[in-house]
């Protein structure tokens, strides 16, 4: 009976224990933040509000935003919501992976969140029902994360799709999801660089934030701290502004590769290092070129790579004129352009749900609306990438029909080399000794020709017509001898 209830009480524990670290931890940090503002700030302590806002900020991790005031916020800070998902992914792996864990976990989880839901001291943006949705989702992520063997799963999926798929397509449904994470692994570190350049090019007005506020260095040091929480989402942004589509503060600033500044803008740091408009053109074009370029590359690779497609125009000595091959010759082509499509497709929606995830609200009318608009980006950037794939298959295209042409051609010209070879070609129907003078025939009446042909050419064609002229003077000689022998009447 004790190992029957074991399981579910391991769910229970999974829940509690991981909610206890997460609120714990970042409750000493919001205690220690507001006990320095208060210090160095002066006024009345703010340690009394740190319960309230701590369950806010865990709200927020789940994608529950608050009201306070005139600001309302929905940014969901990413990196505090993918913290919370591993924390659970850790705890489930250690403790339990049973579908009865995984009930008990999530029933507790919800409930979890609906007292602290009703101890705050803020108006909460979403519905009951909504709210509990969202916690299951997160609950739902993180036991599903450290529970599922993904590897055995992955390793029978594609014994699977082996024994019913042929060899092209399972490379093209296996490039597929490679092809992706590459292209968003790529993109995460052009985010963050793109932060980075940023950060410093934008320290002296964030300075100057500080100056403004009258902030002192204890209040400046946490406050940054706590800005990273919104790190991805800043990388999200990052890419949207560097691949030419930008992003938008409410309706108070716009910024572009082609246009941006931050006058306006409320007194808030994080707001102090968003970027200038490029003014270099070259620069411009070279950003925006990024996700064409990236997929370009990945595609060539991957066509021309033996372990990958492995696309060729075959042997030199292979005739494409029959229908089996002509049919392997284009097949060859089609599963790379199937797999380069539903790549494209796999990140527009990747895209899409991150550039979603990281914007939100911070106030209700002029700053509605934080970050890039979701559809626009993403747009932007798979054309661009769509644009790189097709380029790198159009490229396989021409260089394998390039050297399938050539040599087409290259044979017919070596055809016919041979045609004119043996047409020019003659006969050899005699055999002479070098030394051997030709012979002449008495009954010739014309100047004699040697019907002999020398093999080893010792002797040139000029002997030959001088031994002809003295031949002739000879028979003139010998009839002036006989005419002069003859009696005269």
């Amino acid at each position: 009976m004790n190992n029957h209830k074991r399981p579910w009480l391991r769910g229970i524990v999974i829940a509690f224990v991981s909610m206890a670290i997460f609120t714990v931890t970042l409750g000493v940090f919001m205690s220690l933040m507001l006990l320095v503002i208060s210090i160095e700030e002066g006024g009345g302590p703010l340690s009394d509000f740190s319960v309230s806002l701590t369950l806010a900020i865990v709200l927020l991790s789940q994608g529950i935003g608050f009201v306070s005031g005139t600001v309302r916020l929905t940014i969901v800070p990413l990196l505090l919501t993918f913290l919370l998902i591993w924390l659970i992914c850790t705890l489930t792996r250690r403790i339990s992976t049973n579908w009865q864990s995984f009930c008990t976990g999530l029933v507790t989880w919800v409930l979890t969140m609906f007292v602290f839901s009703q101890n705050v001291l803020v108006t909460l943006c979403d519905p009951l029902w909504m709210q509990a949705i969202k916690s299951a989702a997160i609950f739902s992520l993180g036991f599903s994360w450290g529970a599922v063997p993904w590897r055995s799963l992955a390793k029978q999926a594609k014994k699977l799709m082996a024994e019913h798929l042929s060899l092209m397509t399972l490379k093209a449904v296996m490039f597929c999801l490679v092809n992706a994470l590459i292209v968003l692994g790529i993109f995460t570190v052009c985010g963050l660089f793109t932060v980075g350049a940023w950060t410093v090019h934008g320290s002296h007005a964030v300075v100057r934030v500080f100056n403004m506020t009258a902030m002192q260095t204890g209040s400046r040091i946490l406050t940054s701290i706590c800005a990273v929480a919104w790190l991805p989402n800043l990388m999200a942004w990052a890419v949207s502004w560097l691949f030419g589509s930008g992003f938008s503060i409410g309706d108070l600033a716009t910024f572009t590769l082609w246009s941006g500044g931050a006058t306006g803008l409320p007194a808030i740091p994080a707001f102090a290092i968003f970027p200038e408009q490029v003014n270099n053109g070259q620069l411009r074009i070279l950003f925006v070129s990024i996700p064409m370029l990236v997929s370009f590359v990945i595609g060539v690779i991957e066509m021309f790579l033996p372990t990958e497609f492995a696309i060729s125009a075959g042997k030199p000595d292979q005739d494409w004129h029959g229908s089996n091959r002509l049919r392997h010759l284009v097949g060859q082509f089609i599963s790379p352009l199937a797999s380069f499509a539903v790549t494209t497709a796999l990140l527009a929606a990747c895209q899409f749900l991150f550039f979603r995830l990281s914007s939100g609200a911070l106030g209700e009318h002029r700053l509605a609306y934080i970050g890039p608009e979701a559809r626009t980006a993403t747009s932007i950037i798979v054309k661009t990438i769509g644009i790189g794939f097709f380029c790198a298959w159009l490229v396989a295209v021409m260089v394998v029909g390039a050297v399938i042409t050539i040599r087409i051609v290259a044979r017919y010209i070596r055809g016919n080399a041979q045609v004119f070879q043996n047409t020019d070609a003659k006969p050899d129907t005699s055999t002479a000794n070098p030394g051997d003078e030709p012979s002449i025939n008495p009954q010739q009446t014309g100047p004699t020709q040697s019907n002999t042909s020398l093999t080893n050419s010792a002797e040139p064609s000029s002997n030959i017509s001088a031994v002809d002229d003295n031949t002739s003077v000879h028979k003139n000689v010998d009839e002036i001898t006989n005419l002069s022998d003859t009696p005269t009447s």
